[in-house]
């Protein structure tokens, strides 16, 4: 598997993530103090892949974003010629230079999953009588997810939009998970057909594709929710504290349950901060403020005092104005909340996910753009977007 070669996908903004990105890749969207495209990086290499290539319409910034990991693995980075996901697989095609029968991982590079499942992908391409392999996640699928057909012997027989009829008879559909074992024909169809689904569907048509079941978690991130929803995940993955020995942290401070905070943050007087959360560097946190779990606070960004933050992502140099309560939103960077301003937020009905999996009752409060300013005493209600 170490020989095997890694193509990531990580151009494009995406349409509901404009608030946040204004017109900039969401792979460079920060959530746990790294960028989107520096947990997938990470999570490919901890599954044990050293050669991997990126392909990205803003190539300076990704390799800035990339250079601490060549250390650990070769990376190049490609620069998309084109818009959409077909022009982005074309710019890698002759850099690879793989083999007729070579088999490589594509990767999408707004998915977040676990390491295991970069290596769950890659091993059941190897069962016998199998030629390639693509991730299949038993969600219930929104019109713009991919979807997988997968007959009673666990081969994909079709790939379609969630928004388009059923080919035909199958076992199960699944949400194609942004995961592929795939040999260079994808290319070859890609150029010849325009456009990825039908590649996709003319390699299960012609070649026998294994569906790996995903069962464990997986985070599309289109929307600014789904910000929240990974920085859920890769905080529950926190099991122990780390706190910087240049943080100024009161003494008066409560912290419970595992929390980071980065180097030069300062906590001040009678903080509550209760974990798993994230403090980025040079954080403010003002007098009596209450950070509840699974918050992640971007680097310089400052929290007013007497507020209270409660699962919510505070991206790089906003401001929380004292008094206010943000909950269950999704702060740009560098924006303004003026004093006592609250965000409410409401229980929402969970989706069926699909083979008994289940999303638990969440809620929903506000996102609030890059740049943006919130005036002092404003209330912004569930679900508003202010841009």
């Amino acid at each position: 598997m170490n020989n095997t070669k890694v193509l990531i996908l990580a151009g494009g903004s995406g349409r509901e993530m404009d608030p946040l990105t204004k017109g900039d890749p969401k792979a460079f969207l920060r959530i746990i103090g790294k960028s989107v495209i520096s947990h997938v990086v990470s999570r490919v290499i901890a599954s044990g892949y050293k050669e991997i290539y990126i392909v990205s319409d803003r190539p300076n910034k990704m390799e800035k974003e990339v250079e601490g990991y060549r250390r650990l693995a070769k990376i190049e980075v490609i620069e998309q010629r084109g818009h959409g996901v077909e022009a982005a697989l074309l710019s890698a095609r002759h850099r690879m230079k793989l083999d007729p029968e070579e088999r490589f991982l594509l990767v999408y590079g707004d998915i977040l999953v676990s390491p295991s499942a970069y290596i769950s992908t890659y091993m059941a391409s190897l069962e016998e009588g199998f030629e390639g392999a693509m991730l299949a996640v038993p969600e219930m699928p929104l019109p713009s997810h991919g979807i997988v057909e997968v007959d009673e012997l666990g081969r994909i027989v079709a790939v379609r939009q969630a928004s388009q009829a059923q080919s035909g008879k199958v076992e199960a559909t699944y949400i194609s998970g942004g995961i592929y074992v795939l040999d260079r024909s994808i290319f070859d169809y890609t150029e010849e057909l325009g456009d990825i689904v039908a590649a996709y569907n003319k390699i299960v048509g012609s070649k026998k594709i294994r569906a790996i079941f995903w069962g464990h978690y997986w985070v599309n991130i289109g929307s600014p929710w789904d910000l929240l929803t990974a920085s859920y995940h890769i905080l529950s993955e926190l099991d122990r504290s780390y706190i910087s020995s240049r943080a100024s942290i009161a003494r008066s401070v409560i912290i419970e349950g595992p929390i980071v905070i980065e180097d030069d943050a300062a906590i001040d007087h009678n903080v509550v901060l209760k974990g798993p959360l994230y403090i980025g560097k040079e954080v403010f946190i003002g007098v009596n403020t209450f950070i509840r779990n699974f918050t992640s606070i971007e680097e310089g960004a400052i929290i007013g005092s007497y507020s209270e933050i409660s699962r919510s992502l505070i991206m790089s140099n906003a401001t929380i104005g004292r008094g206010s309560y943000i909950g269950y939103s999704v702060i740009g960077e560098r924006a303004v909340i003026e004093p006592n301003t609250i965000t409410w937020n409401i229980a929402v009905q969970p989706e069926r996910r699909g083979l008994a999996r289940s999303r638990e009752y969440a809620k929903i409060g506000c996102v609030i753009g890059k740049g943006s300013r919130v005036k002092a005493g404003a209330i912004i209600n569930p679900g508003e977007v202010i841009a």
